[in-house]
């Protein structure tokens, strides 16, 4: 098997390909880095879901158990090109179910209400935030945040691989203690 830039059996290139996302991320301005974040979503949610969407529609006719596969997929084909075309409104939405339905739901679906208000508190708290800040400033400092911690994972990664696949190389002591020793004897027995 052919390892690029191996050392023993651990490789770095997936922490170089990380630390090249990283810099990718920070180097890239914000608005060029929207659209291809939401273009590669959108494409993969469309690539991944419109055969299957052709599939249970073609086969509803037949048997009734694939509604709700067909909506499913319809609905992620639908979601796909609106994250490429429109993804600020697809993702306020998104935001918004899930910051404030979502624990409104739960509130009213728990037995002790009290007890998961207190747990939903940091959702609403953050839907707060996200309603007087805008969206595009928190989803760029993530992003910077994001590309500079893949940045450091790599770094660190790298360094550990290069630590193990050198103490992995580093010859034993024939004459140490932790030699393991087998004897044997063979007896024909008749």
């Amino acid at each position: 098997m052919l390892q690029f830039f191996s050392f023993g059996k651990k490789s770095i290139v997936p922490s170089i390909i990380l630390g090249i996302i990283g810099i990718l991320l920070l180097a890239i301005p914000y608005e060029t880095l929207k659209v291809i974040l939401f273009s590669i979503l959108g494409l993969s949610l469309i690539l991944i879901y419109i055969f299957p969407c052709f599939f249970y529609w073609f086969y509803y006719s037949e048997q009734k158990k694939f509604l709700f596969e067909a909506i499913t997929s319809t609905v992620c084909v639908v979601i796909g090109f609106l994250l490429i075309f429109w993804h600020h409104f697809v993702v306020s939405v998104i935001m918004g179910i899930f910051l404030v339905v979502l624990p409104i739901v739960r509130i009213l679906l728990s037995e002790n209400k009290w007890e998961r208000f207190k747990r939903e508190i940091p959702y609403f708290l953050i839907a707060v935030i996200l309603f007087f800040t805008p969206f595009e400033a928190i989803f760029s400092i993530v992003l910077k945040v994001f590309g500079g911690v893949l940045i450091l994972y790599s770094i660190g990664n790298i360094i550990y691989i290069l630590w193990q696949n050198h103490q992995n190389k580093t010859p034993k002591n024939p004459d140490s203690s932790d030699r393991i020793i087998i004897d044997a004897e063979i007896k024909d027995i008749d």
